[in-house]
């Protein structure tokens, strides 16, 4: 269960040894999950588990505060707490590498719509920048190069679902979900 306790300014020492600033959400995930074993759609036999050491209905309790940046595919910031209880954090990882690129407020002036797309995506605010679109396999559907402006992309041919729009260039880069839908 994810809940969102807050928007607001994080500041983590980069590897640069400077402190950069970054517009984050912070969300507070709490994930319980029950091991079931099945075999030939029965409940595997307790002596088949307890040899490899494993207990049907095992509960594992895992809590985590994630912190998220605008357009970011992947957190900033995550504090993985296992199962205690929000208390100490048992692991710390961190992006660096978006925290030297500034993605929010480079790519402020670019807008796709609509989303969802039925034919054409309509991309504003581009300046020397390529368009990647993939699908959700990562396979590249579609790439323009070098792009300034407003641009076209017809997706009437394309099946539909859920594909990421990879946008970058001298303006920064930025990652969009859309989806195709006929």
């Amino acid at each position: 269960m994810d809940t969102i306790v807050g928007w607001g300014t994080l500041v983590v020492p980069a590897s640069s040894g400077t402190c950069a600033p970054a517009r984050v959400l912070m969300v507070k995930r709490i994930t319980k999950t029950m091991d079931s074993f099945f075999m030939w759609g029965k409940p595997a036999n307790p002596t088949l588990l307890s040899a490899f050491g494993l207990t049907q209905g095992q509960v594992t309790h895992s809590n985590k505060y994630i912190f998220w940046r605008k357009y970011a595919v992947y957190p900033l910031l995550t504090f993985n707490f296992g199962s205690n209880n929000f208390t100490a954090a048992s692991t710390i990882f961190y992006d660096d590498d978006a925290l030297n690129t500034d993605m929010e407020d480079k790519t402020a002036n670019i807008h796709l719509y609509p989303n969802p797309v039925t034919n054409i995506l309509i991309i504003e605010g581009l300046s020397h920048q390529n368009i990647l679109i993939t699908d959700i396999s990562a396979k590249v559907v579609f790439s323009m190069q070098n792009i300034t402006g407003r641009q076209l992309v017809n997706l009437a041919g394309y099946s539909p679902g859920f594909y990421m729009v990879n946008i970058n260039g001298d303006n920064g880069s930025m990652i969009k979900k859309i989806t195709i839908v006929h």
